[in-house]
């Protein structure tokens, strides 16, 4: 499975893998309970992760990014629950990323993306960082 297969859906919690891609929609599957869902081709509700990004003061960062930090630094700075206090979801957010815009970045955004990153682990779906060639 590549990255380009696991999305997120508008209004639906979780991450999904695209299943079957046709002209009049798509059919997804929950990577938590495995339940297939139609999204129709006119929803625009369904959105690769590899398109998400997170707001820095300087420019933005991709998620799969944050998310390689998340795991280098996992083992000095612990994932914290989704559920934890505000300050402390700020406090891990700070240490993964450092130069997080924290006036665009919600206390919801981090708890989402602690959930997705909880879920790639699991599912041994966290992509390899690929090493960028010198042109």
């Amino acid at each position: 499975m590549e990255a380009k297969d696991i999305v997120a859906v508008t209004g639906e919690a979780g991450l999904f893998t695209v299943k079957t891609n046709g002209t009049k929609g798509v059919f997804v599957e929950s990577l938590s309970d495995q339940r297939v869902k139609f999204i129709p081709a006119m929803d625009p509700r369904v959105l690769p992760l590899e398109h998400f990004t997170v707001i820095t003061n300087e420019d933005s960062v991709e998620l799969y990014d944050v998310f390689h930090s998340m795991a280098e630094k996992e083992t000095e700075t612990p994932v914290v629950e989704p559920n934890s206090a505000n300050d402390a979801l700020r406090t891990y957010f700070s240490a993964v990323l450092p130069d997080y815009d924290e006036a665009r970045v919600y206390i919801s955004d981090i708890k989402k993306i602690v959930k997705w990153y909880a879920i790639l682990k699991e599912k041994k779906l966290l992509p390899k960082k690929e090493k960028k060639k010198d042109e």
